[in-house]
């Protein structure tokens, strides 16, 4: 490549590279101001839009079923427990003096038997539980224990079985005792043994005194609460549930649950706390604002991956057409300077090349990822340890949302950490234009690509697409766009001219009168031309410095 054509070139790379910058910048302030409209719409929108419902939690409505339910029960039992009583004191102290008068005369009557068999032979086991006897029958705490048993026993009894349970009280209680006393001193000394202390007759003063307490006794009968803890639940169920709380009749949800049996309310709240949950798990409208900031920030994105592809695919045509010239070293670090400084400047984006691409919809598109040789380890790349090359072409897969086998690792250049990978048709597609800012959701792309290399710790300094790299045959201008450019049209042969600008990718393209173009083969046709660079702004850059 010539020198001249060759500065020339390089001079246009720079100021193509300049141009997209401002429009760069002109894009982040287009989206700073699209997103700033958008959250002003939100604001004045979060101001009037009406407080949303409370739709609590499960375990809040549980907690309010399990304490009613458990009310309801803890109510059914006490009203099935026997009634409460309130007993006269006085009547109380009265029994209580007559059955212990009844006990001590019990104690002498055993006292007086011991002491009539003491002098005879053979008596001293009876001698001996006759004492017993009497130690247990004068003991004052014994008796207070028998007594408490004896109220117990009264407290539990009615009109019909009072008598019948005072005396089989007395019997477990002493009767049993005297019984068997008596039984061993018929033997002895039959004529003073006394069976009246062994029972109480229904005449008996304790039997007497137990008929007057019974006469003077007062039943509490216990109310059921149940319709209570239903209007409390009723109540605190319409405070959580805001969204039924205006089709709930709270008299007639009363009745019903208050005409209802356990089991019918408890399939009452079990229906009530699952519809409740099924408006908790509805998948809530997104918030429309949300939507149009990700189609904003969609939409720049597009913009931004599509301009910083555009400066790499200038840059990386030149290094093509300079290959194999002394040009170029000096084109290619010209490349490494867009990168570093797209790298340092967009930290959301992946440096993209645009080499030689076909047509990857029917053809296998090769790319090329290149790795920061300092920050990657690539021996464990290159021995594939735990299937990392697998693994990684699954992950784009993923990322660039197609098959999981569409992608696969050639070969890896350990020493200029460097990932040969390919993609089946016609699935290539799908990656040029995720990578290249043409497809609706390329930001989101771009995202999960560096998300996954950065899984992987594959650290990219730079992605390229296609073959990099010309055959001999093609490293050649293209004479056929090679022109003169005249100063007016007096003299065709001096060249073509034209008075008014053409509108060229936007931008106004005037006559470069008195210029020389000189056509570089960037395309095999026309279409193909047209396709890759028919939007792109003109340009013109002298042979030398001056121009």
């Amino acid at each position: 490549m010539d020198t001249d054509l060759a500065f020339c070139l390089g001079q246009f790379i720079d100021d193509q590279v300049k141009l997209i910058d401002d429009r760069l910048e002109a894009i982040k302030q287009e989206e700073i101001i699209a997103c700033d409209k958008i959250e002003q719409e939100r604001n004045l929108y979060n101001k009037n839009k009406p407080i949303p419902k409370n739709k609590g939690t499960h375990y809040e409505d549980k907690s309010l079923i399990d304490k009613f339910i458990q009310d309801l029960r803890d109510d059914d039992a006490n009203v099935s427990k026997p009634k409460s009583i309130i007993d006269d004191p006085n009547c109380i102290e009265t029994l209580r003096a007559e059955v212990s008068t009844k006990v001590n005369a019990c104690s002498n009557y055993i006292t007086r038997i011991r002491n009539l068999a003491q002098p005879l032979p053979r008596t001293s086991k009876f001698v001996e539980s006759c004492n017993e006897a009497i130690d247990y029958f004068r003991r004052t705490q014994e008796f207070e224990d028998n007594f408490k048993k004896l109220y117990t026993v009264l407290e539990q009894s009615d009109l019909n079985n009072i008598i019948q349970n005072t005396q089989q009280w007395w019997k477990d209680t002493y009767g049993s005792t005297i019984v068997e006393l008596n039984r061993r001193n018929q033997k002895i000394n039959s004529a003073v043994t006394e069976n009246n202390f062994a029972i109480l007759s229904s005449t008996s003063r304790v039997i007497d005194n137990v008929k007057k307490l019974m006469a003077a006794r007062k039943v509490v009968l216990v109310e059921p609460q149940k319709l209570d803890i239903i209007r409390k639940f009723v109540k605190h169920l319409l405070i959580i549930d805001e969204e039924n709380r205006d089709k709930i009749n709270a008299e007639e949800l009363i009745e019903q649950l208050n005409n209802s049996n356990i089991e019918q309310i408890i399939d009452y709240t079990k229906k009530w706390i699952a519809q409740r949950d099924e408006i908790r798990n509805r998948k809530e409208e997104r918030d429309p604002f949300d939507i149009k900031m990700e189609a904003v920030k969609a939409k720049f994105g597009r913009q931004r991956i599509a301009q910083e592809a555009k400066k790499l695919a200038l840059a990386a045509v030149l290094c093509r057409l300079a290959v194999g010239s002394t040009n170029g070293e000096q084109f290619d670090q010209q490349l490494k300077t867009i990168i570093n400084k797209q790298k340092n400047s967009d930290k959301e984006n992946l440096p993209i090349i645009s080499g030689d691409i076909k047509e990857p919809e029917i053809q296998e598109l090769f790319i090329l990822i290149r790795l920061d040789t300092d920050r990657t380890d690539m021996k464990k790349w290159a021995i594939n340890i735990d299937g990392i090359q697998e693994r990684f072409g699954a992950g784009l897969c993923q990322a660039f949302g197609i098959p999981s086998t569409c992608i696969r690792v050639d070969s890896i250049d350990a020493d200029e950490a460097i990932i040969n990978m390919c993609i089946r048709p016609p699935y290539g597609k799908n990656v040029v234009d995720s990578l290249n800012g043409t497809a609706p959701d390329a930001a989101v792309r771009m995202q999960a690509v560096r998300k996954c290399c950065c899984d992987f710790n594959a650290n990219v300094e730079s992605i390229t697409l296609g073959e990099f790299g010309l055959k001999i045959e093609d490293r050649l201008m293209d004479p056929r766009w090679n022109k003169k450019y005249a100063w007016s049209n007096d003299n065709p042969d001096e060249g073509q001219y034209w008075s008014n600008p053409i509108n060229q990718g936007g931008k106004p393209y005037y006559c470069p009168s008195g210029w020389i173009r000189f056509g570089v083969k960037v395309a095999k046709d026309d279409k193909e031309f047209d396709a890759n660079w028919g939007n792109w702004y003109v340009a013109y850059h002298g042979t030398r410095g001056e121009s």
